[in-house]
This record gives C-alpha cells, sequence and structure tokens, in this order.
C-alpha cells in the first residue's frame, strides 16, 4: 500500500514538471533561463518569433549581445540587483533582432537562484510606437493650438442638479486667448469663470449660458457680443 502511494506521488510531479515545460515552451512571451554573466541556457519558441533567431543562435549571441547599447547600462544595474537577491518586475530595454531591427521588451524576472535566472519579457513594441505616435501628434496639435490668430479656450461645464450651466472651468488657452483678453494662462486655468471675472453671470448675453447649450447639445453657436467686464467686443 506505501509503495503505492509513493508511485502515485512521483507520477504527480512527473505530470506537474510536464506541465511546467509546457507552460515555458508554449506561452506567448519571451521565457528563457540565462546566466547573469549573459549566456542563454534555455529559451522558448517565443524567443526565435520576436526576434527571429533560431534557438541555437540565440544561444550562441548571449543576452549582452542583444541588448540595445544606449539599454545596457540600466540592464546591467538590474542584474546587480538581481545578484543581491531581488526580483525584477516592469523592466523595459530593447533586444536586437535578426533583421537588425529592435524589438522593445517588458521584463519579470527572478533573482538569482544556484547561478541562474529565470526571466519572462512582453512584446511591447506595437504599444510603444503607439504612445511614441500619440506625444508626436499631441505635440503637433499643441504647436498648432498655440500658433492660431484666433483667440481659443477650452471650458469645462459646470450644471446644477436640473443640468443647468452655472460656471465653467479654465481647462486651456492659447497664446492668442491671452493677447485678446488680458487673461494669462498661469492664473486662470483650472479655476472657475466666477472667481477669474466676477459677476460674469449677472452679464447679458450670459456667456454661461451660452456656453453650457454649446456643451450640452454639442451644436455650434456664431455670437458677437459686447462683454463689459473686460471692456472688448468678441465674435
Amino acid at each position: 500500500m506505501e509503495n503505492k502511494k509513493i508511485k502515485f506521488t512521483n507520477t504527480d510531479i512527473s505530470n506537474n514538471n510536464q506541465e511546467i515545460i509546457n507552460i515555458f515552451k508554449l506561452s506567448p512571451d519571451l521565457n528563457c533561463i540565462c546566466t547573469p554573466e549573459g549566456k542563454f541556457i534555455k529559451v522558448n519558441q517565443a524567443c526565435e518569433k520576436i526576434l527571429g533567431y533560431s534557438e541555437d543562435e540565440i544561444l550562441k549571441l548571449g543576452w549582452k549581445n542583444l541588448v540595445h547599447p544606449d539599454d545596457a547600462k540600466n540592464t546591467n544595474k538590474e542584474v546587480e540587483k538581481q545578484l543581491k537577491g531581488e526580483n525584477v518586475a516592469n523592466f523595459v530595454n530593447r533586444f536586437k533582432c535578426k533583421n537588425k531591427k529592435y524589438k522593445t521588451l517588458e521584463w519579470q524576472a527572478s533573482k538569482v537562484i544556484n547561478g541562474l535566472v529565470y526571466a519572462t519579457a512582453r512584446d511591447i513594441t506595437s504599444r510603444k510606437e503607439s504612445n511614441l505616435a500619440l506625444i508626436e501628434s499631441e505635440s503637433k496639435y499643441k504647436g498648432l493650438f498655440q500658433n492660431m490668430l484666433n483667440g481659443f479656450a477650452y471650458h469645462k461645464i459646470i450644471t446644477d442638479k436640473n443640468n443647468n450651466p452655472i460656471d465653467y472651468i479654465f481647462l486651456e488657452t492659447n497664446i492668442a486667448f491671452e493677447n485678446i483678453t488680458g487673461l494669462k494662462r498661469e492664473v486662470i486655468i483650472n479655476k472657475k469663470v466666477t472667481k477669474i471675472i466676477p459677476g460674469i453671470s449677472k452679464q447679458e448675453p450670459n456667456l454661461i449660458e451660452i456656453y453650457g447649450k454649446v456643451a450640452l447639445t454639442r451644436k455650434e453657436k456664431k455670437l458677437e457680443i459686447y462683454f463689459k467686464p473686460l471692456n472688448k467686443w468678441f465674435s
């Protein structure tokens, strides 16, 4: 009876090991076992797919030959942490692919165990490129926004419990708006207009009501008014 129990336990261990091997091999993320010195001991199929090298090529190259030169210093710092018994979480660097391009990888890795590091990395190249494209787009938009000849202000409408506009907050303005109105960006941003221009809600026409209606209905409105608090005509 005891022998059967031992045999069953050994089978369990064998099955668990096979499951771990399958997870390692079949994961869509890059999985590897390597040394702190730079040698790959084992890599999975995703390594080959993501980087474009064969398994033999990756093992011969080692990870230090794949890290982008600009990322080498920070990568070595992470390895030093691992040697001190720390795990690595969400560390990002770039690895050179066979086609000479670089992939941006986000790493999770163990501390050094018996001279080895167990690591997994997710390919975040597309996400990184999308973020950079967004930043570039925002930069172009801000440049266009700030160089407009017309004054422009972006507001957040505040309503009462009945959804009636009662105030608005300045979220962004351009240089032309400052020059035309005399209201400085650093003074008004994130401030309520009723604090910046006291009595504005009693002016005719009521700009809070007009802007609020535009925001709530999403229908534009053109108007030409004399705004007494600033002693200016606007259109």
